[in-house]
């Protein structure tokens, strides 16, 4: 996660936020982050160090996230499956 970390430390003190994904939870446009395999994790293992980072540095405005498509309903299950990688 050495790039994410970098992110954070060249550009953190800038930005209110930063994102490290689109989309992850639409896996039917190749285009967007969702298409891609094994997202949930980079996910997961991005936002936790990056994060980190923000906080060692005294960025704690800094809010660490991704952009997603509205869903809901029991059918969806991207968000207690990545709630479950991160730990929750």
């Amino acid at each position: 996660m050495s790039f994410v970390r970098e992110q954070v430390r060249r550009c953190g003190a800038l930005p209110d936020d930063i994102r490290l994904t689109q989309e992850p939870n639409l896996t039917t446009l190749p285009i967007l982050d969702g298409a891609f395999p094994n997202v949930r994790e980079a996910l997961v293992r991005g936002v936790i160090p990056a994060k980190d980072e923000a906080c060692r540095l005294g960025y704690g405005h800094l809010k660490i996230g991704f952009n997603a498509v509205p869903t809901v309903g029991p059918q969806d299950a991207f968000w207690s499956a990545t709630g479950r990688l991160g730990g929750r």
